[in-house]
């Protein structure tokens, strides 16, 4: 009988820890300065927390004048559900580009315009007193960080280019992770959002374009896994012919997004995933 009685505990608890909801993940902007030359002979690097000040430098101030206690509070939060990180990095780009990206940058604390260039998706250089600077942003797990404890007395305030410079190890962890690259094509896409991203395929093994492009879109990835399923229950059925179509597809599907841009990329990939799980829907 107590046998039993554990045997049931046991089973409970089990269920309950597989019921009890994940916490929700948080991710930190980040920004990352290189000076020097392509490719990656940097002079010197930084890897700046975004906070208010930086993202909104000129209305900190007078946020800060009407109600320091806030502003404090609001100037020291670092970490964001994933969308609001990525609004934060498109908010603080637009208000440092003009509208499209066509080469002009502006530097909010001296309204001087620079001229800039952008890269490719999210990677931009900047020509200023005769140095050639490039830049990133992204957003990280906030997990990845291990801060120190005061690290939130050194988040500059209204008067300053704001954000948080990370000291030399935690750079070193990031840089080890390739956040620092330059290339698209170098940087391995499943570092960016490692936890909720998971297609139907391993993607530190990421080797196409379409393959990388999957591993860095949480939707995407999980119309991946959601198209993998139907075609396993398919193959089944129907064998060598649909794994012969599936064939065909794939290779379609890195045909239409060659030489596109990395949003371009995004949208058709949808298109082609939707059409393709209504298709398999449909085979009886």
């Amino acid at each position: 009988m107590r046998n039993i009685i554990l045997l049931v505990l046991s089973i409970s608890l089990s269920c309950q820890a597989q019921t009890k909801p994940k916490p929700d993940l948080k991710y930190t902007p980040i920004e990352i300065f290189y000076e020097g030359n392509l490719p990656f002979r940097k002079k010197s690097s930084h890897f700046t927390i975004m906070n208010y000040t930086l993202v909104n430098p000129l209305i900190a101030r007078q946020f800060y004048d009407k109600s320091q206690e806030e502003f404090s509070t609001l100037n020291t939060t670092i970490s964001f559900p994933r969308d609001a990180c990525q609004s934060i990095i498109e908010n603080y780009i637009s208000k440092k580009t003009d509208s499209n990206y066509s080469g002009m940058f502006y530097n909010p604390f001296s309204n001087q315009k620079l001229v800039g260039a952008k890269l490719s998706e999210g990677i931009y250089s900047i020509s200023f007193d005769n140095k050639q600077i490039y830049y990133r942003c992204v957003c990280i797990p906030s997990n990845y960080l291990s801060l120190k404890k005061d690290y939130k007395e050194n988040l500059s305030e209204f008067n300053l280019p704001g954000g948080y410079v990370l000291d030399a190890k935690e750079m070193n962890k990031l840089v080890i992770r390739r956040l620092d690259s330059l290339d698209l094509n170098e940087i391995p896409f499943y570092n960016i959002y490692p936890f909720d991203i998971s297609p139907s395929f391993d993607c530190s093994q990421a080797k196409s374009l379409s393959e990388k492009v999957l591993c860095r879109n949480a939707d995407l990835s999980k119309l991946d896994r959601e198209l993998i399923d139907i075609y396993n229950k398919l193959i089944l059925l129907k064998g060598e012919k649909l794994r012969i179509d599936q064939r065909i597809w794939i290779k379609n599907r890195e045909k239409a997004i060659e030489k596109k841009s990395y949003i371009e990329s995004i949208e058709l990939l949808r298109e082609l995933y939707v059409k393709r799980i209504q298709e398999l829907k449909l085979i009886k």
